[in-house]
C-alpha cells in the first residue's frame, strides 16, 4: 500500500476509482486531496457497517438478475464447491422470492421483505405453493419457486435450512440495517469523476456473500452502461482491489480481466500469494485469472510455490564461469619451472531470478513482469519519500494545492506536475511509461547479471510495514 495503492489514488486525477480499503488507511491519506482534485467521494464499510447502505436489490430488474445474486449470495456462503439439489432449490427459491418481493414493490430488500416471505414459507407448508398458484405460470417467479413448493417431508426441511443458512448474515442487525435501502447508486460513478472506498476485513471476511455481491453487480453496471455507450465507459474506471481474495467469489471474474480494459476499465488484482486464488476460485480458474494480468508487480512472497511461479515466468540466462587450475608434472626430475597454468571457461544456465532470491528479495526493491518483455527490478516508490509530509500534513497544504484545481477553468490533465511540485513543494511522481524496442531474439546472447543499485533508503526505518504483496495489473 506504501509503495503502490497511495501514489496511484493521487497521481490517478481523471478516472473513476474503486478501491478496497482494508484499514481505512487510503481513506483517511487521500480522501480530501481527491475532493480537491474534483472527485465525488464515497465510502462503503463492510467492517462495522456505519457509513453507507446499499440494498441489492436495487439491481435486480428480472429473473435472470435474480437467480445471479442468488447465486452469488449462495456460492459464498459457503466454503466448499459442493452443490447437492437441497442447496440448488434453496438458491432457487431465494431467487424466486427475490423477483417476487420485487413486481410487488420495487423497493423491496432481502433483510425484510424477502425474510419476511420465507418465514410464510417456513410456517405454512402451503403457503408456498398457494403462492405459486396465485401468480401463475407466467409470472418470472413461478418457475424458481416450484420445485421448493412441492417439496415435503425431511427434503423440505432440507431445503429451508439451507436457504437459512445461505441468507444466515442478513439476520444480523448491522447487515439488515444497511441492506434495506440504497444511498448512492453504482451509475453516478460514470456521471461524475468518483471515488469509492470500500472498507473489507484483512483477515476472514464473514461477509462474503454480502461484498461478493456488491462487485459483481458494481461490475455488471459498469458493463451495462458501456454496452449502451459503444462499448466504452463515459469515464475510464481503474479498480484498485487490495486484499482481492476477501472480497469472496466473483464468478465472471476471469472472464471480465479479458475484456474489461477494451472497455476503459483497469483491473488491479492484489494478493499475498497464487495460493490464495487457488483456494478460492480452484487452480484452473486462478490460473486464467494471472494469465490474463499483462503486468504483474511482485513485492514480496513468502510462498515457495509462489516464488517457483515467478521464477520460471523470468526463464533463464546464461552465465560464463571462470575456473584456473594449476599443474605441474610429478615424478623425482621435475622441477618448478615446468608447472602449467590453464584457465577454463564454460557457459552455464542458471535462472534469471531465483526461487530464493524472491523469497529473499531486499523490502526496497520489486520485480516488474511485462508480457512479452523481460522483467524489471526497480526500486520502490515510498509514498513518505516521494510526498515527504504532504499527506500526514495535508490541511497545512490544501489551500495553495486546492488552488491548482480550478474545475469551471481549465481541466485537470493540463497542470503539468512540475506546477504541482513548485506550489505545494512535494515531489508528484509523474505518470509515464518509456517504451524500449523489443530485445531481437534471433542468436543466444550471453547475459552477465551485474546489479549494482543505489539504495536510496539505506537509513528507512527497519520496522516499516512493507505491504507482503503481489500486485497483479489488468
Amino acid at each position: 500500500m506504501q509503495a503502490f495503492a497511495i501514489n496511484n489514488l493521487i497521481n490517478n486525477r481523471e478516472r473513476t476509482i474503486i478501491c478496497t480499503d482494508p484499514k481505512g488507511e487510503l481513506y483517511n491519506l487521500t480522501h480530501k486531496i481527491k475532493e480537491d482534485q474534483g472527485y465525488k467521494v464515497y465510502q462503503i464499510d463492510f467492517i462495522n457497517f456505519e457509513s453507507n447502505a446499499y440494498n441489492p436489490l436495487d439491481y435486480v430488474k428480472d429473473d435472470q438478475e435474480a437467480l445471479q445474486l442468488a447465486k452469488t449470495i449462495s456460492k459464498n456462503s459457503k466454503k466448499d464447491d459442493k452443490e447437492d439439489y437441497f442447496f440448488n432449490t434453496a438458491k432457487d427459491l431465494l431467487a424466486g422470492l427475490i423477483i417476487y418481493c420485487k413486481s410487488e414493490n420495487p423497493n423491496a430488500n432481502l433483510p425484510k421483505d424477502v425474510k419476511r416471505e420465507f418465514y410464510r414459507v417456513s410456517d405454512d407448508e402451503n403457503y408456498l405453493r398457494e403462492l405459486c398458484d396465485a401468480i401463475g405460470e407466467d409470472h418470472p417467479a413461478y418457475n424458481l419457486l416450484k420445485d421448493a413448493s412441492i417439496a415435503e417431508g425431511k427434503t423440505r426441511t432440507s431445503i429451508l435450512s439451507s436457504f437459512a443458512q445461505q441468507t444466515g448474515i442478513f439476520s444480523l442487525q448491522k447487515v439488515a440495517r444497511m441492506t434495506t435501502h440504497s444511498d448512492f447508486n453504482f451509475r453516478e460513478f460514470q456521471k461524475e469523476k468518483s471515488i469509492l472506498y470500500i472498507k473489507i476485513r484483512m483477515d476472514e471476511n464473514p461477509f462474503t456473500p454480502l461484498t461478493a455481491t456488491f462487485f459483481d453487480q458494481l461490475i455488471t453496471v459498469f458493463y451495462d452502461i458501456a454496452d449502451r455507450n459503444d462499448s466504452k465507459l463515459p469515464i475510464p474506471s481503474i479498480f484498485l482491489l487490495d486484499e482481492f481474495a476477501n472480497i469472496g467469489k466473483i464468478e465472471k471474474y476471469g472472464r471480465v480481466l479479458s475484456t474489461c480494459r477494451g472497455l476503459g476499465m483497469s483491473m488491479i488484482t492484489i494478493i499475498q500469494d497464487n495460493a490464495q486464488l487457488e483456494n478460492l476460485y480452484g487452480k484452473e480458474v486462478a490460473r486464467t485469472i494471472i494469465n490474463n494480468h499483462d503486468f504483474t508487480l511482485f513485492l514480496r512472497t513468502k510462498d515457495p510455490e509462489t516464488a517457483k511461479y515467478y521464477s520460471n515466468l523470468a526463464g533463464e540466462t546464461t552465465v560464463r564461469m571462470t575456473s584456473e587450475s594449476l599443474s605441474s608434472p610429478s615424478g623425482m626430475f621435475s622441477g618448478k619451472s615446468s608447472s602449467s597454468k590453464s584457465v577454463q571457461e564454460q557457459y552455464v544456465k542458471r535462472p534469471l531470478i531465483t526461487e530464493g532470491e524472491l523469497i529473499n528479495i531486499d523490502k526496497q526493491d520489486c520485480y516488474v513482469f511485462i508480457s512479452g518483455y523481460y522483467p524489471l527490478k526497480l526500486k520502490k516508490a515510498w509514498q513518505f519519500v516521494i510526498y515527504k509530509d504532504f499527506l500526514k500534513n495535508y490541511d497545512e497544504y490544501r489551500e495553495r494545492y486546492r488552488s491548482l484545481f480550478n474545475h469551471n477553468d481549465k481541466k485537470v490533465e493540463e497542470l503539468t506536475d512540475n506546477e504541482l511540485e513548485k506550489d505545494v513543494k512535494v515531489n508528484l511522481q509523474k505518470e509515464k511509461i518509456v517504451q524500449e524496442p523489443e530485445p531481437q531474439m534471433d542468436k543466444k546472447e550471453e547475459v552477465e547479471l551485474n546489479i549494482h543499485e543505489e539504495n536510496e533508503a539505506d537509513n528507512l526505518n527497519d520496522d516499516i510495514n512493507t505491504p507482503q504483496s503481489i500486485e497483479k495489473i489488468g
